[in-house]
């Protein structure tokens, strides 16, 4: 599942902020330091909103630090986008993590764009947790759900010297999905060594991402780089069976659920084998946004999920994993 090592809270949709009328927040803590400009104090106010904090929100704090995850990362996104007409890139969140930060950036891409929508993306397609450092970078794989967010923590606690780059299923960008590991590997495999030409390579994954982090390990030692996997918490077979299209879907509100740190759904299984594919993905996005553990506004980004879910969840049944250091990738265990 793609869960989370910090606290998260139910998130609530309140609609568009007016900082304006907000009172300014009073600090609580000798860290906490107050927003200073216009934009910094819109975003304090969207972030308590979206996380649901109680508190204040200081021009100094970390997103991923008081709480968010990747369904906040959507809710401010969209929020970013109703108030300045800019289209940011949820990788942007990554990079700019800190409030102060991601205000600096949307008032440069405001000032450069003069008028009119604005779209920032980013220039790779990695996640740059941290991209200076004298260390060899270390390249983390999504889990099953398909966001790195899970890494943020992670990559902060490795030090400054630490280059960490996180990839995430292109599936979340509106990529098709692929139910074809090795496949996804050799995409993968690529973005690291456009990064890095040459070895040594240091490669790692929770869950899933274990998976796709060790078929890229045995690709690129067939192709002769030396290469170092760290793969957690990852088993040598999900099921012993095929699981059914309702199954997966159920896994998906779970895991959807887990995210938020919400209790699971209710869902009757057995109702739902009359339904066709279609109406059980629309029961799945409603039975989340009815719980309250994503908005309306989120059902496409839910819906680019779980098709990388599903794809991803077939794609760990079939795969044969194959020994790094063998010959050939073709030879598998």
């Amino acid at each position: 599942r793609d869960l989370h090592s910090f606290p998260t809270r139910r998130s609530s949709d309140l609609g568009k902020l007016d900082a304006a009328q907000l009172p300014d927040p009073a600090p609580e803590t000798s860290s906490y330091e107050m927003p200073r400009t216009g934009t910094e104090r819109w975003l304090a106010a969207a972030w308590a909103e979206v996380l649901g904090t109680g508190q204040p929100v200081g021009a100094t704090d970390d997103f991923f630090d008081i709480g968010g995850n990747s369904l906040h990362m959507t809710q401010l996104i969209n929020r970013i986008s109703d108030e300045f007409d800019l289209q940011l890139h949820l990788r942007q969140l990554f990079t700019s993590p800190v409030l102060e930060q991601l205000a600096a950036l949307i008032d440069q891409a405001g000032a450069e764009s003069g008028s009119g929508p604005v779209t920032a993306t980013p220039d790779e397609g990695l996640v740059a947790f941290r991209s200076t450092g004298a260390r060899a970078p270390l390249f983390l794989i999504h889990p099953m759900g398909g966001s790195v967010t899970c890494y943020a923590q992670l990559a902060q606690a490795l030090g400054d010297d630490q280059p960490v780059y996180g990839i995430e299923d292109p599936g979340l960008g509106g990529e098709p999905a692929t139910d074809d590991l090795a496949r996804r590997a050799r995409q993968y495999a690529g973005l690291i060594r456009a990064r890095q030409p040459h070895g040594p390579y240091l490669i790692g994954g929770w869950s899933y991402g274990g998976w796709i982090a060790q078929e890229m390990g045995c690709q690129l030692a067939a192709a002769g780089q030396d290469v170092s996997v760290f793969a957690l918490d990852t088993g040598a077979h999900p099921e012993p069976r095929t699981p059914t299209d309702i199954e997966i879907g159920a896994g998906f509100v779970s895991d959807v659920a887990g995210i938020a740190g919400a209790p699971l759904p209710g869902i009757d299984l057995a109702s739902l084998e009359t339904m066709d594919r279609a109406s059980l993905e629309n029961l799945a996005l409603d039975t989340l946004i009815t719980a309250g553990v994503a908005t309306p506004g989120m059902r496409a980004d839910l819906r680019a999920r779980m098709l990388a879910f599903e794809a991803n969840y077939r794609a760990a049944l079939s795969h044969r994993p194959g020994q790094i250091g063998r010959a050939s990738c073709r030879e598998r265990v």
